[in-house]
């Protein structure tokens, strides 16, 4: 099993929030909330949240840690273009209990972002606040 932390239209309560279980190995999927450890990152607000590191002050990414197979995980990377519209890194997570975990984020290529509309960040790490729509421009 591998860690992914997923931020945007995986998460929970989107469309493509089934992929992470679709070898049905965890018939009670639940993610755990979390923000990335790390405040290096801009999200994009376009028809899907994208995620790019920056070298200036960025922001905690806000989103759901879950632990998968490696069979979503080669999903997965299908999904995200990988590796050529999104990368994969393995980040630090903080979860809502202070604790913290490694886990595989998808990020995008700095090439593929000059292309992209408006900075966000996100604000809350309730996932009644923050799916994937309700973001504030920095």
């Amino acid at each position: 099993m591998k860690n992914v932390f997923v931020y945007g239209t995986l998460r929970k309560g989107n469309h493509a929030h089934r992929i992470l279980n679709e070898d049905f190995s965890s018939p009670d999927l639940e993610g755990k909330l979390g923000k990335t450890l790390n405040a290096s990152y801009k999200m994009i607000a376009h028809r899907f949240p994208i995620v790019y590191e920056v070298n200036t002050k960025g922001s905690h990414i806000l989103g759901e840690l879950y632990s998968v197979t490696d069979s979503v995980v080669g999903s997965l990377d299908r999904y995200e273009g990988y590796p050529h519209f999104y990368g994969k890194e393995l980040v630090e997570i903080e979860l809502e209990d202070g604790s913290l975990e490694q886990a595989y984020m998808y990020i995008m290529s700095p090439e593929n972002v000059a292309d992209q509309r408006l900075d966000y960040s996100c604000v809350s790490i309730k996932p009644d606040e923050n799916n994937c729509i309700n973001y504030i421009p920095n």
